[in-house]
């Protein structure tokens, strides 16, 4: 075993070690009131420190130190949310998923079963849940960097790439509020990891892996289901003795034979496994605190049944889940927040995929699918500018992938001297 190898396994240890004493004061702490649960997060901020800089290359600490620096933001709006200020996504589905694992209500989904096992083993205390999510941002963090790495030619294209991914604010604030996105967000990291090795390296084990975590990610939540679609299509496809995108007859014809099996697949399974778009799976309802108000947007295509309408409407469904809400739709100033600091990312990210060239234009091609079938699955999911504001942060790693792999105006002139 080399050094790197052995400096690596003994943070892994170290880490499930300090979760496992954790899990013990943090169930302590609820039973007894001691009040040390954030005295307990202030302590970890120390050893997450230890785990980025720790025997790190000078070319990853300028990386780490974002990281680092994006981990100690999201601390702090976890705390002032437990102090009582609204910073976040508190409220409406957060509330409802709680009240929900405290058995305060009647619902169930599987979010909710992972949050009762959270509960069982630390206490029911709120702010733990969230803290978790944290820590799974920050792990997803630190994959997407391995990801962008793996991927660009230079190093501005990661530190920038890392920037746009590691302080988008709706992705933060998503990050310490009590919702499944974090866990969806660091299951797509990983899946998206493994496919670019598989990619690369042509090594199945890696695609396996990747579509495992497609379906981790698609337990809390049906429409992630879409990418292993996207990635079987990929399969088929891509031939790695080229290192290009080949269709041949037998291509097409399996490639119609895997949308049929999905299709088929997902009607027969779908509900053992993932959550219907269509079953109760916004606790608005329950909660009684969420108020879309003049958030909604497309209200003139939500009851079609025609599939030309739904084929015609389906390009402006998507544009509105990337970009809503809509500079003409903001009368508060809350929602000219959301446009300047949510839809305004992807506006600028989507500009520069479709600008520039692509130095990987297979890649781009497989992620441009992979990222077109679940723009379909939540253009039509998500009916308002807060739906889509949550659910659009589970692609942003995709998003942004497509954005790093571009050509800056500098590369294309080098290539063409």
């Amino acid at each position: 075993m080399n050094r790197a190898n052995f400096i690596n396994n003994f943070k892994i240890i170290i880490t499930l070690f300090l979760f496992v004493v954790e899990s013990f004061l943090f169930k302590l702490d609820d039973m007894t009131g001691l009040g040390i649960t954030i005295p307990l997060m202030i302590t970890n901020i120390f050893y997450v420190f230890f785990l980025l800089f720790y025997r790190c290359n000078n070319s990853d600490k300028k990386l780490n130190t974002v990281i680092f620096i994006s981990f100690l933001i999201r601390n702090v709006t976890l705390i002032l949310d437990l102090k009582g200020y609204n910073v976040g996504f508190n409220g409406g589905d957060s509330d409802g998923f709680y009240l929900a694992a405290t058995k305060q209500i009647d619902f169930q989904n599987h979010y909710v079963s992972f949050l009762e096992i959270l509960f069982a083993m630390m206490g029911e205390s709120r702010a733990v849940a969230q803290y978790f999510n944290i820590i799974a941002s920050v792990f997803s963090l630190v994959i997407f960097k391995k990801t962008l790495q793996l991927i660009c030619t230079s190093y501005k294209q990661v530190f920038v790439s890392l920037c746009i991914f590691s302080f988008a604010p709706a992705n933060m604030l998503v990050s310490s509020a009590l919702l499944r996105e974090p866990i969806i967000i660091f299951c797509n990291c990983i899946s998206l990891f493994c496919f670019i090795k598989w990619y690369k390296e042509n090594n199945i084990k890696y695609f396996l892996i990747s579509f495992l975590f497609v379906f981790f990610s698609s337990v809390f939540h049906s429409g992630m289901l879409l990418t292993a679609l996207g990635y079987a299509i990929a399969f088929v496809v891509y031939n790695h003795q080229y290192r290009k995108i080949i269709i041949y007859k037998q291509t097409l014809f399996a490639i119609f034979l895997l949308v049929f099996a999905f299709l088929g697949a997902y009607h027969l399974f779908g509900g053992s496994v993932t959550t219907y778009f269509d079953r109760i799976e916004h606790l608005e309802d329950i909660s009684g605190k969420f108020n879309v108000g003049s958030t909604d947007y497309l209200l003139f295509t939500n009851n079609i049944s025609s599939k030309f309408l739904i084929i015609l409407y389906t390009p402006l469904r998507m544009l509105y889940f990337y970009l809503s809400p809509m500079i003409w739709d903001c009368r508060t100033f809350n929602v000219l927040l959301v446009c300047l600091f949510s839809s305004s990312i992807y506006f600028f990210l989507f500009f520069n995929i479709f600008k520039y060239k692509s130095y990987d234009k297979n890649l781009k091609i497989i992620l441009l699918i992979v990222l077109l079938l679940l723009s379909f699955t939540y253009g039509w999911g998500c009916s308002n500018s807060g739906q889509s504001m949550r659910h659009r942060e589970k692609v942003l790693p995709f998003v942004i992938v497509l954005y790093a792999i571009k050509y800056r105006k500098y590369d294309l002139i080098k290539n063409n001297n």
